[in-house]
């Protein structure tokens, strides 16, 4: 089963993600302000379309865990799997009616 996002809560969503993936920053750059805010974006569209599909999080883990590989960076593990689980949750408390328009 998938959701079926409108425009305006799409984009809600992805600024999330997006601040999300900034926050975690896996190579360091954010905290140069003058580095581009759309590093990440490859990944905020691809967690996306995993949490569109309800994918637990492990399936995040997996994915997050490929790219560090993709980007070369080493990883903990442990800080892997809490960020899987930060992406989810934001998603899950964002849909589950108190944090966003429901226009679905």
């Amino acid at each position: 089963m998938t959701w079926h996002l409108n425009k305006h809560n799409y984009k809600v969503l992805k600024k999330g993600i997006s601040e999300l993936w900034i926050e975690y920053d896996p190579i360091g750059v954010m905290d140069d302000e003058e580095w581009p805010r759309d590093e990440y974006d490859t990944y905020v569209m691809g967690s996306m379309s995993l949490l569109i599909k309800r994918a637990p999080w492990q399936e995040l883990y997996v994915y997050v865990c490929q790219a560090h590989e993709n980007m070369g960076v080493e990883f903990d593990k442990i800080e892997v799997e809490h960020f899987a689980k930060k992406l989810r949750a934001y998603w899950f408390n964002k849909l589950d009616g108190k944090n966003i328009e429901h226009k679905f």
